[in-house]
């Protein structure tokens, strides 16, 4: 599965029965993520200033 991350077009693949954590950061942006499915995973739409991202605990570089 792969997760695009919209703002900064981040694709994370996700490999088969691993968990992806995003954290958010918000400074000038209130609004709630929107999560849509498309063909190959999931749009993640974070509404946020920056974000950190970690699969099973393990951080990803962004």
């Amino acid at each position: 599965m792969t997760v695009w991350v919209d703002l900064w077009s981040d694709d994370i693949r996700i490999p088969p029965g691993s968990v992806l954590t995003i954290h958010t950061h918000h400074e000038h942006f209130n609004g709630t993520p929107t999560i849509q499915p498309t063909e190959t995973g999931l749009a993640f739409w974070a509404e946020c200033d920056g974000y950190e991202a970690d699969i099973d605990g393990k951080p990803l570089p962004l």
